[in-house]
C-alpha cells in the first residue's frame, strides 16, 4: 500500500461507501500489510551490496496488523460507516464455489465478487519476520500508522471529493521522496 495504489485502495473505498464491505471468518485476522516505502528502502539498500546478492528476503509492516485495521482506518478516513459483519468461513467457501461456477458457466469475463483465491487472502491470519529485511535497510521502518497516513494523505490532495489516486504523476513524485 500506499501513494500511487490504483487498485486496493479505491476499491476499498468504493466497497466501503456501499456498504458492501465484509469480513470473512474474522475481523481479528493478522494480515502481511508493507508500506511501498519500506520496499523503497529495501531495494535501495540492496543496490550495490554484494552480501544481498541472491538472497531473499521477507518484507512486511514491522508490526501485526488486523484486517479490521486497514478498514477501519480507511472508513473513518472517508467518513463511511465501519462494517461490522463477520461472514462465516464455511458460508463464504460455499459462496465462492457458487460464484466461480457460475461465471464459469455464464462465461462471464470479469471476476466474481468473492472467489476461493481471494478467501485465501481474507480468511486467514498470516504473519512473516522481517528483521533480516531492516537489518540490512539500517534503519527504523515506516509503521503501519505512518504508511497509512501518507497513503490517505496523499488520497485526499490528489481528489478530496472521491479520495481517487491521481496515478503515474503521484507515484513518480512519491518514488523521489518515499525513502528518508
Amino acid at each position: 500500500y500506499g501513494e500511487g495504489d490504483n487498485d486496493f485502495f479505491p476499491n476499498l473505498i468504493k466497497n466501503l461507501r456501499g456498504g458492501k464491505v465484509k469480513y470473512i471468518g474474522s475481523k481479528d485476522n493478522f494480515v502481511n500489510t508493507v508500506y511501498v516505502g519500506n520496499v523503497a528502502a529495501l531495494a535501495n539498500a540492496m543496490i550495490g551490496n554484494a552480501e544481498s546478492f541472491g538472497s531473499t528476503y521477507n518484507i512486511a509492516d514491522p508490526q501485526d496488523t488486523t484486517i479490521s485495521q486497514i478498514v477501519e482506518r480507511v472508513s473513518d478516513h472517508i467518513g463511511a460507516p465501519r462494517p461490522t459483519k463477520v461472514v462465516p468461513k464455511p458460508v463464504a467457501t460455499a459462496l465462492a464455489n457458487v460464484f466461480e461456477l457460475a461465471y464459469r458457466f455464464f462465461r462471464i469475463k470479469t471476476a466474481p465478487p468473492i472467489s476461493r483465491k481471494k478467501l485465501t487472502f481474507a480468511g486467514r491470519s498470516r504473519s512473516v519476520n522481517a528483521e533480516r529485511a531492516y537489518e540490512l535497510i539500517g534503519r527504523k521502518p515506516f509503521s503501519f500508522d505512518e504508511g497509512m497516513s501518507r497513503t490517505l494523505e496523499s488520497l485526499k490532495r490528489c481528489s478530496p471529493k472521491s479520495f481517487s489516486l491521481c496515478g503515474t504523476k503521484a507515484l513518480r513524485k512519491f518514488s523521489r521522496t518515499c525513502v528518508r
